[in-house]
């Protein structure tokens, strides 16, 4: 004990203190999280129409997860189609396909897909969910990682 006390005293065991403190407040960067949820009476839902966007940084994986209920048919809907969600980037003229993720048909519980990567630093990047024909109404909610 009397070594550990003439150490604190002569000020090195302060300096070895203060270096593990900092090692240990090091905290590893953590991915963010967004909810997403629509009532798809159409062929699409588009982010950018519904004022939905994200800002994420550049090079960044992002990551879909969720679950899409078919609540309603129409008459005479024929065949099923899938459904597909689009990351674009928002930008001046045509916006950017950033990635992609085919989800399926009908009711569909997916875990955590990568949909794609974005390209430029903390622009607005938003989500398009497409099903191709309008034959039936959705449900869906899920959360977004990046």
């Amino acid at each position: 004990m009397k070594i550990f006390y003439d150490v604190i005293n002569k000020g090195k065991g302060f300096m070895i203190l203060t270096c593990v403190m900092m090692i240990l407040m090091v905290v590893p960067a953590s991915a963010k999280t967004s909810k997403w949820s629509f009532t798809m009476n159409r062929r699409t839902v588009d982010g950018s129409e519904n004022g939905r966007f994200y800002k994420i940084g550049k090079g960044r994986n992002v990551y879909i997860s969720g679950t899409i209920n078919a609540i309603q048919k129409r008459k005479n809907p024929g065949p099923a189609t899938g459904l597909t969600v689009y990351l674009m980037r928002s930008r001046i003229g045509v916006d950017e396909d950033c990635g992609s993720y085919y989800i399926g048909k009908g009711n569909v519980k997916f875990s955590k897909k990568k949909i794609g990567k974005t390209k430029k630093s903390d622009n607005e990047y938003y989500l398009l969910f497409d099903k191709g024909l309008d034959n039936y109404k959705l449900k869906a909610e899920g959360k977004l990682e990046y």
